[in-house]
């Protein structure tokens, strides 16, 4: 054909296709496209001819497809691939059939064109004989993946042989969708069947990889020869109910039998490698499992698997044995987990096993349903999902998620099955459709319902997969444009984009409107409670922390403290059961965190006891039932980080303390339980153990308020005693020593003002006379004792000691005798030490030696007073230890060391002390609090300055001691601003009225006490 022949014959093809195009009203935007596509294969002179006779019959049923310009787009494609082009053209131009079979596939889905484009045989093998006509069985869809994969070996081949397997089953389901060969519940179950024998095909190849490194698990205990464990592996959701679609994820469980070891592997020379436990074993089936579908291949994709049905969720292990689901569905599960549950299929691995598991999974769904707690929850999960699915504007085109979905129908169906299914097992049906039938027939549903209830359900599947076979994506979401809504509808059935929304939007009204009939009450009534937000876990707003905020939680770091209580996390399980009881405990928990000193740590800390304490419902009850109880435990796990910390490492402490008389007003001390008979490592442990038990008791009381600062400090300081009493005891057998020497405390040990941040100051006297030094059995008994009170051990440690205040200091003898003592108290001690001594007394050993001590230092007080100037002396010292003092600029104030504080107090009572030595037998008292009134009987000071320095130092101490507890320091810094100070004001409140008022007026308090020291002293 010359050139100017096959330019004519161009320019009339293109006219009757122009002349075409307008017949068949193709849209006037796309012609040219159109065109071009035609007359970009009839400018080939070898297929011209064809073309031209193609043309018209192709536009003419290409033109009432669904989407003409992506079918004429795709045969343009499928044309360019073939290899005779003429020939293709000649079939098509004279099978009307075959025309508009192809035409429909290409208008209705991208992701089938790619494929019969890809695989021209496969469109071959779908139009042979009887191949779309009939739902394929299980067997079949077995028979023909064996085919696939026989020939290869390696795991990434048969992989790719699976990819190609499910790329041509989905394609021939798909064609039997687009052509109405089937219902779409045939193609569910068939999609289903599809992915249940690449599941099977996926546990074999991965068994045999993990056999070929481990061997396969022996059951612990089993008979020989009788001990195989066994493994399988349960579909859920729509996998489990058969009803998946083209683009679905498979939601998978992993269960095995029972404990036991792999035999493991010998290599050449018999040594065995590779021997684990079964629990390990089947984790890394599961998994492998999961990657070899996961992972996409050279052939394209095969499934996403969704292992997030598990217990625990996405935190949980992958496998779990029968007897740890056992006890997950009894203790931890939530209600509803038993909708995930309700479709629980056994798809591969050990039928009796699986068998054995379905029957497990049915019990927990269907036992202890009860209409005033399913519902709600119910209501609730379904809320959440609604929250989320409305959150952007897709949520209301969702199909799946949005109101009047297809969740809707199977949550209302499964609400159903779970109320009544318990007592009539004809409701235990895992497909949607078929438990809508069992329902109707019962009259549970109004068969009228029940009939539009299924018509709803398939329109919407029908809407689903033409959405979702598109470009095999995983969505739900009517498109926005107006043109891919009028293409969607006409894939779907319908005339038109208004025909199809019409119809879609009176459907899903209609559906909401039986889904609120069913959960309105029990959904409203959750519509304010902060609960429902809280298990939601969406990111807290505004509003949300302007709740919290009134109760100390206006954090982020708080609501999740408070989110983690509501629905636990993978250290805290909350069943179903515990979530109903957070549920009524939480107005109660917030009410009394408004009296807690932080708030936010209490819940933060209650989080952390949950983990240990391992028994989250049975703890929820108990404070709900116990408000007192609810009110101790926030107060305690809220003050400071000590208590806590004690509670959170030992739980069983606080079970103590609510069983015991631990918190009786009454209480006597304590006592170390001492056993002659005990090993010394045990009586050791045991003491420890003592003394951080009866030291939390102690703070315990001390933070609800049970006790004040002075008789709190009175426990402490016999507690002290008794361990320092029962540690020498220990010792005195292991060095053998007699009674002949005795311990004296000095500083706040001595004055019965300890604190369990505060060191224990001691001396050592040996009763030894005539001797300057003592036995050496005497001094290795004492550095023992100082190292056992100090050691730092997993049961704890004793006290920190300090026994720098004996004569000759850090550099003398530990153990002093009694004639070392008086030389030096007599010749050498400086006034500081004589201050020291006034408030020293005896705590352990022998008390006349202590006796002996004591006198000696007041004889010798009295033999060199007249040579000192006390008040000089004094003096210079406080200025001496003020001047060493930095205030850090975050504190306001320093209570013991500041002006006016705590030293000022004490050094103007030992100075009358020291002063009056004619009044020793009277004044000489180690504590403050009994000095104070004896040095105003005697006259020494008067009525005021008395009263004055008496209530001064009760604030003080009570300061004090809660400032340590709180921060668990030795330093007495009262912070200046911020959440510390808010914390000391909290706490300090409930025992001395307005917190903020009291540090407000104490430093002038302060610089009251410090003018009566400054004119006393002579300042």
């Amino acid at each position: 054909m010359s050139e100017k022949a096959a330019l004519d014959l161009l320019r009339r093809f293109e006219d009757d296709v122009r002349a075409v195009l307008e017949d068949v009203a193709w849209p006037p935007e796309s012609r040219d496209e159109a065109a071009a596509v035609l007359l970009g294969h009839a400018g080939d002179q070898l297929v011209a001819r064809e073309t031209m006779d193609l043309s018209e019959p192709l536009l003419r049923t290409v033109g009432r497809s669904a989407d003409p310009m992506m079918a004429l787009r795709n045969w343009d494609r499928y044309i360019r691939a073939s290899f005779n082009r003429a020939g293709l053209m000649r079939l098509l131009a004279g099978s009307d059939d075959l025309l508009d079979f192809l035409s429909g596939l290409f208008a209705m889905s991208q992701f089938f064109s790619d494929i019969a484009i890809r695989n021209p045989e496969y469109v071959e093998w779908c139009l042979g004989e009887a191949i779309l006509e009939c739902e394929k069985e299980i067997g079949k869809y077995r028979e023909h993946l064996e085919s696939f994969v026989r020939p290869f070996r390696t795991r990434e081949a048969r992989r790719r042989a699976l990819a190609r397997f499910r790329r041509r089953e989905l394609l021939r389901i798909g064609v039997r969708e687009c052509r109405g060969r089937g219902t779409i519940r045939e193609y569910c179950r068939e999609l289903s069947r599809v992915a249940q024998v690449a599941c099977e095909l996926a546990y074999r190849d991965c068994l045999e990889e993990a056999e070929a490194k481990h061997g396969l698990p022996v059951r612990q205990d089993a008979p020989e020869g009788d001990g195989r464990a066994t493994f399988a592996i349960v579909a859920m959701g729509k996998f489990g109910s058969e009803e998946l679609n083209f683009s679905s994820d498979i939601d998978l469980v992993f269960v095995y039998d029972e404990e036991g070891r792999t035999p493991g592997r010998a290599d050449s020379t018999g040594y065995v490698t590779g021997s684990v436990p079964s629990h390990e074993f089947y984790c890394l089936i599961a998994r492998e499992i999961c990657n070899y579908l996961n992972d996409p291949t050279s052939e394209g994709v095969l499934y996403r698997v969704d292992a997030r049905l598990r217990p625990e969720g996405k935190s949980g292990v992958m496998a779990r044995s029968m007897a740890g689901y056992s006890i997950y569905f009894a203790d931890q599960a939530r209600s509803w987990e038993k909708i995930a549950y309700l479709k629980a299929r056994c798809v591969t691995g050990d039928e009796k096993l699986g068998g054995d598991f379905e029957a497990l999974a049915r019990s927990f769904v269907y036992t202890g349903n009860r209409h005033e707690i399913l519902l709600p929850e119910v209501a609730r999960l379904k809320k959440r999902i609604d929250d989320n699915a409305i959150s952007s504007d897709r949520g209301t085109r969702d199909v799946k998620r949005g109101p009047g979905g297809i969740r809707e129908i199977e949550f209302f169906v499964s609400a159903l099955q779970l109320l009544h299914g318990g007592t009539q097992p004809a409701f235990r049906i895992r497909s949607t459709i078929e438990a809508l039938h069992a329902l109707a027939e019962a009259g549970l549903i109004e068969r009228a319902a029940a009939t539009r209830f299924e018509e709803s359900y398939w329109m919407l599947r029908r809407v689903e997969h033409a959405l979702q076979m598109l470009d095999d994506q995983q969505t739900h979401t009517i498109p926005a444009d107006l043109a891919e809504v009028h293409s969607l509808a006409v894939r779907c059935g319908f005339a038109d984009a208004e025909d199809f929304s019409r119809e879609l939007t009176r459907t899903r009204r209609w559906i909401r409107e039986r889904f609120d009939e069913l959960f309105r009450e029990d959904a409203g009534s959750q519509a304010d409670n902060l609960v429902e937000h809280l298990e939601s876990g969406a990111m807290p707003d505004g509003d949300v922390f302007e709740r919290l905020a009134p109760y100390g939680l206006g954090t982020l770091e708080g609501h999740t403290a408070l989110r983690e209580l509501c629905v636990g996390t993978r250290e805290i399980a909350v069943s179903s059961r515990g979530q109903r009881l957070f549920e009524k405990l939480l107005p109660a928990l917030l009410e009394e965190l408004r009296t807690v000193a932080d708030p936010t740590q209490a819940v933060l800390q209650l989080s952390h006891f949950l983990r240990s304490h391992h028994a989250v419902t049975p703890l929820y009850q108990l404070l709900l039932d116990h408000r007192p109880v609810l009110r101790l435990l926030l107060h305690l796990l809220g003050f400071g980080s000590m208590t806590p910390r004690t509670m959170v490492s030992h739980p069983g402490r606080f079970d103590q303390m609510l069983e015991g008389d631990a918190l009786s007003p009454d209480r006597p001390p304590a006592e170390p339980h001492g056993n002659e008979e005990r090993d010394e490592s045990d009586a050791m442990k045991s003491l420890r153990r003592f003394k951080d038990r009866e030291s939390l008791f102690i703070q315990a009381r001390e933070i609800v308020g049970i006790d004040d600062a002075e008789k709190a400090s009175a426990r402490t300081t016999k507690l002290a005693e008794s361990c320092l009493g029962e540690l020498a005891r220990i010792l005195a057998g292991r060095h053998g020593i007699g009674g002949d020497w005795s311990v004296i405390a000095f500083g706040s040990f001595g004055a019965g003002d300890v604190h369990v941040c505060a060191d224990l100051d001691l001396a050592f006297f040996c009763g030894t006379e005539g001797e300057e030094a003592p036995p050496a059995g005497l001094q290795n008994f004492a550095g023992d004792l100082l190292a056992e009170l100090s050691a730092v051990t997993p049961e704890g440690r004793l006290w920190k000691m300090d026994a720098r205040l004996r004569p000759d200091g850090a550099s003398g003898a530990l153990v002093v005798t009694l004639k070392r003592a008086r030389r030096y108290y007599e010749s050498e001690a400086g006034v500081w030490e004589f201050q020291s001594a006034m408030r020293a007394r005896h705590v352990a050993g022998s008390p006349s030696i202590s006796a002996r001590a004591l006198d000696l230092v007041r004889d010798a007080w009295q033999k060199r007073r007249g040579g000192i100037d006390v008040r000089a002396e004094i003096a210079t010292m406080r200025g001496r230890m003020e001047s060493s003092v930095r205030l850090p600029s975050a504190a306001a104030f320093d209570l013991k060391h500041g002006p006016g504080g705590l030293v000022d107090v004490e050094f103007l009572v030992q100075y009358h002390q020291l002063a009056n030595p004619e009044l020793a037998g009277t004044i000489w008292t180690p504590s403050v609090s009994e000095a104070l009134p004896r040095l105003a009987e005697a006259g020494v000071i008067d009525g005021d300055a008395r009263d004055l320095l008496l209530e001064h130092l009760g604030t003080l101490r009570t300061i004090q001691r809660l400032l340590r507890l709180l921060f668990e320091t030795s330093r007495d810094h009262v912070p200046r601003e911020g959440a510390k100070r808010a914390q000391l004001v909290r706490a300090i409140t409930p025992r001395v009225g307005d917190g903020e008022s009291v540090l407000a007026l104490l430093p002038g308090r302060m610089e009251t006490v410090r003018e009566l020291f400054d004119e006393t002293l002579g300042r």
